[in-house]
């Protein structure tokens, strides 16, 4: 990868790991993110894709390390966290949850045809629907990476950008605010906690930087 494309290198691989963290736990994912690399890649991508001061990626990504001895800890945890409401209200991971001024079958419909308009599908044996954060987070890191490849063929990139920021400014940006606000509200600190804090800086970031790339 030259060095000219560091930067969107950086931010394909960044919304390719919040897609990774939010995703259902397996033991493969518990185990990189238990010994530190995730947190590692994290930090990396967050200097590279925003230009980001040590103190403040350390600031951001001091608990995504923090996910307890075990993986049915950890899995435990992301049930409580954002599924089962018990012992205490979870955080919704869908759009339709946040965005009130808009139906839920528009939104649903709206972003079927987005990914059909790619040739992609939300994973529905993973339980998710189409409005469901891990579902963006992995078209946008599909969208950056095809951005990617575009400028090292020296190819034109702005559909993707345009692409880019059409899911950005028309979804993401009008609920990770309130995303972030619920899970500050209903989550004790630590892990998910954190990854949500970085999906709002890096979308709301990412809304600006595509508008001015077009």
């Amino acid at each position: 990868m030259s060095d000219l494309h560091q930067g969107e290198f950086a931010r394909a691989e960044l919304w390719g790991f919040l897609a990774f963290g939010f995703s259902y736990p397996e033991e493969k994912q518990f185990a990189l993110i238990a010994d530190g690399t995730f947190r590692t890649d994290v930090a990396n991508a967050l200097r590279a894709a925003m230009a980001m001061s040590d103190d403040t990626v350390q600031e951001l990504t001091g608990n995504l390390a923090n996910v307890g001895d075990s993986f049915a800890q950890f899995e435990a945890d992301y049930l409580r966290s954002f599924h089962t409401n018990t012992p205490m209200d979870s955080a919704s991971l869908y759009e339709s949850h946040y965005v009130r001024d808009k139906d839920k079958p528009l939104i649903m419909l709206e972003l079927k045809a987005f990914f059909e308009n790619f040739g992609l599908a939300v994973k529905k044996q993973d339980g998710n629907l189409e409005d469901s954060l891990t579902g963006v987070l992995e078209m946008m890191h599909f969208l950056a990476k095809r951005e990617v490849q575009s400028l090292v063929d020296s190819a034109n990139a702005d559909p993707y950008r345009r692409a880019q920021a059409d899911l950005l400014n028309k979804h993401m940006a009008q609920w990770m605010s309130a995303f972030r606000a619920d899970v500050d509200k209903k989550l004790s600190p630590g892990f998910f906690r954190d990854l949500a804090t970085i999906a709002d800086c890096f979308t709301s970031y990412e809304g600006g930087q595509t508008l001015e790339q077009i």
